[in-house]
């Protein structure tokens, strides 16, 4: 038999059991849905139900065991994510911030403001041609061959 990891104080409220912790219990032979559960001490604590496990034949219980271990599971993921937000708003915040520096974007304030200072002056098309151009001064043009002659270097 398998049981719940979750129990019904008598007041009604749920709780959930805590990983690590060593609790004492008790089943019923005569109720077998349920089992009391105690602390290492014997404090009375709750009632933790069994988990059913249906027949593959009816439809019905296994889609009513499939709905609560997704309620079960998705207050589980609220839990996690309650706790660790802080965490999860950093990794996402660093995320975006690696993004930003692999496009290339201004990510400092003194790159925003050499951006601004850069986005204000105006260039002409002859500066603009001038800081595309590449070549090197110094450099010789690269010799430009006829058809003719590129052709009869390779007949040989």
């Amino acid at each position: 038999m398998y049981f719940q990891t979750r129990y019904v104080e008598p007041s009604g409220v749920e709780r959930r059991l805590q990983e690590g912790v060593t609790y004492r219990w008790l089943i019923n032979p005569f109720d077998t849905r349920q089992c009391f559960v105690a602390s290492e001490r014997g404090e009375y604590l709750g009632t933790c139900r069994r988990c059913d496990v249906p027949m593959r034949t009816d439809m019905d219980a296994i889609r009513r065991e499939q709905g609560l271990a997704a309620k079960l599971e998705l207050d589980a993921a609220s839990d996690v994510i309650r706790r660790n937000r802080p965490l999860i708003a950093e990794r996402i915040a660093n995320a975006e911030h690696n993004t930003a520096v692999l496009r290339g974007d201004a990510v400092t304030e003194a790159e925003r403001q050499r951006e601004a200072d850069i986005d204000g002056q105006r260039v002409t098309a002859g500066e603009r041609n001038a800081a595309t151009d590449f070549r090197r001064d110094d450099e010789e043009p690269e010799p430009v061959f006829s058809t003719e002659e590129i052709t009869n270097l390779l007949k040989d």
